[in-house]
This record gives structure tokens, C-alpha cells and sequence, in this order.
């Protein structure tokens, strides 16, 4: 029941919506096409900076918007083509700023270049971190489905497509989790909580953002893990009904390695499903 109640206020109309505004902070791989494809399973997906603004132009809703496209630079890519992704925006005729930098810290490091271009312009609403991997958006209003669900329990912090974490083991049992995070392909916020979490910075002083699994460590799941030891809550539009708090049981069935050995939840990978 409560199920269908949260999936009945997600998709409900919001008389209030012509005062909603966002911000979208996406980013890309300067040698990724602007239209590609992803292989989950055996099944293409299309994704890329090109369907995502080009779905996002023809639904209702995107006037409220404003992107800020971080494109982290590549070697040996002729910046005269850089031309592309202003021309990509001119066609969708959306509200979008570009900006290049030095993939530092590839994505998460977009993520805090977009968050300090919304601190230095005193933003103060809800803001999304995306990727270019997603696959969407499908409906109208998508953003304020989400929206919808962040604010559908008190102090949510973080809100994405799917989580994950890593079973905590002890005498071969499983006895708890730990590195609980929402999967860092879609992340959504609002700029109270991660002021209150990061301050002027969402990279961690002195970390390691170099080598992969640092990069995991530090940036998809540390992001999460500040968020919930100031003592927010995280959940995701896969199951809308659930949510994780620090120190409760992990009610939901993404664990680590979901998205090669579960058959069932494959159909929640990487997209925004709304």
C-alpha cells in the first residue's frame, strides 16, 4: 500500500510546478560521441549528450531547467571540434552554459566544478549530477518526479535511479552492510544539504582520486557516506517506498555485484526510469 501511495505522489500533477526550478549538472568524456550506445546484457541502450537533450527538449517541463555541461578534456582531441556540443545545444534550444576542463578526477571532479558554478552563482534549489551513461528521460516533468521522491520522507540527503553497498562479513556470516551509496550516474540534491555535508567542495581534502577504486572509494561512495553521517537519509527511484538511513537495515536488494548476477534488478541499470 504505501508503495503505491509514494508511486501515486511521484506521478500526481503539482499545481505548483511553473514555480519549480532546477539545475542539471551534466557531464562527459570529451572523446565519447554526442549519440552512443551501451551494451547491458545484450541489450543497446542509447545514450550519450545528444538523446538525453534531445528527449529532454521535447518534454514538458525543461523550461525550468538550467544545465550546466561539464566536458572533461581528452588528449589529442582537436578543440576546434569542440564546436559540437554548442551547436548540439543551439538544436535543442535548451538552457544550457558549457564548460571544458582537465579531467581531474573525471566525473565526481565535473560533479564539484558544476556544484562550485552553483555556489558562485548563489543557487539555493534542488540540483541533479548526471553523467552521460544514462539512458532518458522517457516522460514529462521528470525532474520533479524526483523531486517528489526526495522530499517524500524528512532529511533525505541523496536520491538516484539505484544504490548500492558491500555486505559486512564476520565468521562467514553476513552481519550488516557498509559503503552504502547511491549509484553515481544520477545523483539529486539540493544545494541546503550539500552545503551542510561538503561545504564549498564535494572532493575530499588530501584524497586519492587517481586510481579507480580510490576514485570509487572517494567520490561515488564517499559522496553517500558524508551524506549519511551528517545524518541524512539516501534512496532511489527504483524502489520508492524504501529508504536507508546510517546504522538501519539495508532494505533493499542492490548489494554488491547486482548489476552482473541479478537478473531481476538489471532492468533498474543505469537509467532514470521516469
Amino acid at each position: 500500500k504505501a508503495f503505491q501511495v509514494i508511486r501515486d505522489v511521484i506521478r500526481s500533477k503539482d499545481i505548483l510546478f511553473p514555480t519549480r526550478r532546477w539545475k542539471i549538472v551534466l557531464v562527459d568524456w570529451e572523446k565519447y560521441d554526442l549519440y552512443r550506445e551501451k551494451d547491458f546484457n545484450g541489450k543497446k541502450v542509447p545514450c550519450g549528450l545528444g538523446p538525453f537533450l534531445e528527449n529532454m527538449s521535447k518534454l514538458k517541463g525543461n523550461k525550468n531547467v538550467s544545465i550546466t555541461m561539464v566536458i572533461n578534456a581528452a588528449m589529442g582531441c582537436d578543440p576546434k571540434l569542440r564546436s559540437k556540443y554548442h551547436k548540439l545545444v543551439e538544436r535543442t534550444g535548451l538552457n544550457v552554459e558549457v564548460f571544458f576542463r582537465e579531467n581531474v578526477a573525471r566525473d565526481i571532479g565535473a560533479y564539484d566544478f558544476g556544484y562550485k558554478k552553483a555556489l558562485e552563482s548563489n543557487y539555493e534549489g534542488d540540483i541533479a549530477f548526471m553523467n552521460s551513461s544514462v539512458s532518458g528521460p522517457f516522460t514529462d516533468y521528470w525532474l520533479n518526479a524526483f523531486r517528489k521522491l526526495h522530499y517524500s520522507k524528512e532529511n533525505i540527503g541523496l536520491t538516484g535511479t539505484t544504490l548500492n553497498m558491500f555486505p559486512l562479513i564476520e565468521d562467514g556470516k553476513e552481519i550488516g552492510c557498509h559503503k552504502e551509496h547511491v549509484q553515481s550516474w544520477f545523483l539529486y540534491s539540493n544545494m541546503a544539504v550539500l552545503k551542510k555535508a561538503f561545504g564549498n567542495s564535494l572532493l575530499f581534502q588530501g584524497a586519492d582520486y587517481k586510481e579507480k577504486q580510490a576514485l570509487i572509494e572517494n567520490g561515488e561512495i564517499g559522496i553517500s557516506q558524508r551524506v549519511l553521517d551528517k545524518g541524512f537519509g539516501i534512496n532511489c527511484m527504483s524502489f520508492p517506498e524504501l529508504s536507508y538511513f546510517k546504522g538501519q537495515t539495508w532494505p533493499y536488494p542492490f548489494r554488491l555485484g547486482w548489476r552482473i548476477n541479478n537478473a531481476e534488478l538489471q532492468k533498474f541499470i543505469n537509467t532514470t526510469i521516469v
